[in-house]
């Protein structure tokens, strides 16, 4: 091998360990760019007074709102109009499920809960509330036929309402009373029931413009049993049974001028 060959393949050898070596400080720059690249910062915290989300067509699916009267709300919906809807303010808090129109209802206050319940065509609904000085329940039907329960702080009514809201059965205790009354459609109470400390009344009605009393049953005058009177459509007694001062029994009868006798033992 004569001397400028050899140069020849030294001059090679250095130019290939050059490509090595610029290839390597290459890789060793790129390395230590990346390593120096610094991480991208996650805020801790997002501020905004509203975040709404929206579907391809713009329509509202969610949205995390506050109020200018200090209320925040949350909203998620559906394009089929079924939503959930809940909202807190200084008054209060309130829950919200519905289709269209709400079907569940809940709500909280400083005055107490409430909670309502409605069918999708709205025709049944019940509602169940209770307040610092009541709690009632209420269940409406489909023509306005309603049963109502409330409690009060001396009190307590249940009532069965017809079509036209009107109390056809109702029922109230207090402390010392309790009564029972059947109505018509008149809305007038056609028997009624009452008990007192004094003892028990009952009567029935007529279901004309005066109410006018058809019979009475209760209590005499003097207290020494029980008495039970008709009357006539003016309102005379026209017939009684009696107990007597005596405690004997006695049956009277009279025309409507007030003529008549009383029928007493004896001979």
């Amino acid at each position: 091998m004569n001397i400028e060959h050899r140069i020849e393949l030294l001059e090679r050898q250095n130019r290939r360990l050059k490509y090595i070596l610029g290839g390597l400080a290459m890789v060793v720059a790129v390395g230590f760019s990346i390593g120096q690249t610094k991480k991208p910062s996650v805020p801790k915290e997002v501020r905004a007074e509203q975040f709404v989300l929206v579907n391809k067509t713009g329509r509202i699916l969610a949205s995390l709102r506050s109020h200018k009267d200090g209320a925040a709300s949350l909203f998620i919906g559906n394009v089929s109009g079924g939503h959930a809807w809940l909202r807190a303010s200084s008054e209060g808090g309130e829950f919200v499920l519905g289709k269209q129109h709400s079907l569940v209802s809940l709500n909280a206050s400083e005055d107490g809960g409430d909670l309502y319940l409605s069918s999708l065509d709205r025709k049944h609904t019940t509602r169940l509330k209770a307040s610092k000085y009541r709690g009632g329940l209420s269940i409406m039907g489909n023509k306005n036929t309603q049963i109502n329960m409330g409690v009060y702080e001396d009190n307590s009514t249940f009532y069965l309402a017809g079509p036209d809201w009107s109390k056809r059965v109702s029922l109230r205790a207090d402390l010392n009373n309790a009564g029972v009354t059947v109505s018509a459609s008149s809305k007038k109470p056609c028997v009624a029931m009452l008990a007192t400390n004094q003892g028990g009344i009952f009567s029935i009605s007529d279901n004309d413009a005066n109410n006018s009393i058809l019979a009475l049953m209760g209590k005499n005058d003097n207290h020494t049993g029980g008495q039970f009177s008709i009357y006539n459509k003016t309102g005379e007694v026209v017939c009684r049974m009696n107990v007597d001062a005596y405690g004997n029994g006695e049956v009277g009868a009279w025309d409507r001028k007030g003529m008549g006798r009383t029928l007493t033992p004896g001979p």
